[in-house]
């Protein structure tokens, strides 16, 4: 392909500029604008050679792609925000009478039936899953709604190690190995401490998810061109390149039927957008995955 675009330079003697992606081995990816221009002898009017010159367009790209996200994902937000309102409340009834149904099962109330027992166990399953709706709508709740918040100057790398605390607290027993790392004198970011918290125990979380065998779970904090870095790294399974650029969607998720929503990962990016940040990821397979949240300083 690279050969038969020089050919066609030379051949039509015209500038070509082309749009190129490329991924380094630790899978991040990277956007560049390449420009053919031929040149051509002095006396003779031949083009005698190509000059190719490749400019790093990553940051206007991203910001355009984060553009048509937001976009998106806001209008899921508006749908998921009717939707769940109209849901709820059947779901509230449905889990009403499963519960009430067990407790008359309890006290004895069809204990004549041959069927007791297959009915304690199908009003177990109706309330577990009528549950398991409602967090699914609160999910949709959360992203869905605007997220201005109590925002004032904080110190993120304390918001990383509560988080990292809670984290290792709700996994203990798990074979996983957590490593904070964070620069001196780190400039503060005007944030809401609860939803930054939130969003980076989202990271964690599926961090944790990607290594069922156990592994490490790493966060580490600096700051970097006037701009607060956070990066939460795993040692886990790793994404494809095909599942990639879907991993911020809403409902996209790896993960068994009913063992996640598919919105931990679109709230996080919705709280860091809104805060005027970016969440990037890079992953390899078999080795394991960074997100990286870059957050402006406080001034």
């Amino acid at each position: 392909q690279l050969f038969d675009e020089f050919e066609r330079t030379f051949t039509t003697g015209n500038i070509e500029r082309i749009e190129q992606q490329t991924t380094d081995e630790n899978g991040a990816t990277k956007y560049w604008l390449v420009s053919k221009i031929p040149m051509r002898d002095h006396y003779s009017g031949e083009i005698t050679h190509v000059i190719t010159i490749g400019e790093d367009v990553t940051m206007r790209v991203e910001a355009v792609q984060a553009a048509g996200k937001a976009e998106k994902l806001a209008a899921v937000g508006r749908l998921a925000a009717g939707v769940v309102h109209e849901i709820n409340n059947p779901l509230a009834t449905i889990s009403a009478c499963a519960e009430a149904l067990e407790t008359r099962v309890s006290e004895g109330a069809f204990n004549d039936s041959p069927d007791v027992a297959d009915l304690k166990e199908y009003l177990g399953l109706i309330r577990n899953e009528a549950f398991r709706c409602k967090s699914i709508t609160n999910g949709l709740l959360d992203f869905s709604r605007g997220r201005s918040g109590n925002r004032m100057p904080l110190n993120i790398g304390e918001i990383v190690k509560s988080s990292a605390k809670l984290v290792a607290h709700q996994n203990r027993g798990e074979k996983i190995e957590i490593k904070i790392e964070e620069s001196k004198n780190l400039p503060f970011v005007n944030a809401d401490e609860g939803q930054i918290q939130q969003a980076i125990i989202a990271l964690a979380t599926n961090a944790i998810d990607a290594m069922p065998n156990g592994g490490t779970l790493a966060f580490q904090t600096f700051v970097e061109r006037n701009r607060l870095i956070v990066e939460v790294k795993d040692t886990g399974v790793g994404i494809s390149s095909d599942d990639m650029p879907k991993v911020f969607e809403p409902f996209f998720t790896t993960k068994e039927v009913g063992k996640g929503t598919g919105l931990g990962l679109a709230v996080c990016y919705g709280i860091i957008t809104e805060h005027g940040g970016r969440v990037t990821v890079s992953s390899k397979v078999g080795v394991g995955t960074t997100f990286t949240i870059s957050l402006p300083t406080h001034k």
